[in-house]
């Protein structure tokens, strides 16, 4: 059997200095210490380096740890939207859908359908969906096909936050052309240029996942699904916890969502926004 530890944590006064150690408490129980460097100032809420300011999954004030109060919360609206989204894998199953744009709207349609209104544990959920559908409007100057927009705005946790997205239709069993390849490397490229949080989304029979695009570039491969991957469910649930995001892709206001969406050049805009419900 384990012995317990109990962590105490408390702040640095700099930014350098990061310290452990471990003695016994006064009722026997074994006392870890960590002294946890001041943040700096930083403009993404990223896990390296680790922005303890805004990260919901460690929330430190007058150097002690709040437990994560809204982890319950963030596991079930990941695991909402996830199922939400698997439902549109039958259109591939039945063939209904055979274009990585038309899975996507209907991908992102059955999210907003989802969220829009979610309730759990008195955070209400709101959710919107901007598409162009002018001419031309699929391929665009960063590559990328979406982008997912994060607005929480909760008492002890705000963030407003975002990433970019191309999406492909591939099943795990199919070895795919090197001229698809490239044009894969070449588009999370341009995302890669925008914004480090770049992702590929996966399309297949056995469902959606998550490949980060900088691992597109780092080695060689003759299929995505080969890659490290995130399910669809652990891909929200980490971005609700903070570890992917970028701050620069957001809007302080649902008004000016359209001008976000242009200015990131992206055809399709997932805008998704908690907050807490309030009583009448």
């Amino acid at each position: 059997m384990q012995t317990p530890l109990r962590w105490n944590f408390r702040r640095s006064p700099n930014q350098e200095d990061s310290t452990a150690g471990a003695e016994m408490g006064r009722d026997g129980v074994p006392e870890a210490t960590a002294v946890i460097p001041r943040p700096r100032p930083s403009r993404r809420c990223r896990s390296s380096p680790h922005d303890v300011r805004c990260c919901v999954c460690v929330l430190i004030r007058e150097g002690s740890m709040v437990a994560i109060r809204h982890y319950a919360i963030i596991r079930e609206a990941a695991t909402h939207i996830a199922e939400a989204a698997g439902g549109t894998v039958e259109v591939l199953v039945d063939g209904r859908v055979e274009q990585e744009p038309a899975f996507t709207d209907r991908m992102l349609g059955r999210i907003e359908g989802a969220m829009e209104g979610f309730v759990r544990k008195g955070v209400r959920w709101s959710a919107k969906t901007l598409t162009d559908r002018g001419r031309g409007s699929q391929e665009r100057e960063f590559g990328a096909d979406f982008a997912g927009v994060l607005n929480i705005d909760l008492e002890d946790y705000k963030v407003r936050k975002g990433f970019l997205a191309q999406a492909k239709i591939i099943e795990p069993d199919v070895r795919v052309a090197p001229a698809d390849i490239e044009r894969m490397v070449v588009q999370c490229e341009q995302m890669l240029r925008h914004t480090p949080d770049s992702f590929l989304f996966l399309y297949s029979m056995q469902g959606i996942s998550v490949v980060p695009a900088v691992s597109v570039l780092g080695s060689p491969f003759s299929n995505p699904h080969d890659l490290y991957a995130r399910s669809l469910s652990r891909f929200y649930e980490e971005h609700f916890e903070c570890f992917i995001g970028d701050r620069d892709i957001s809007s302080p206001d649902p008004q000016m969502l359209d001008g976000l969406r242009e200015r990131l050049r992206v055809r399709t805009l997932s805008y998704l926004s908690a907050q807490r419900e309030t009583v009448q």
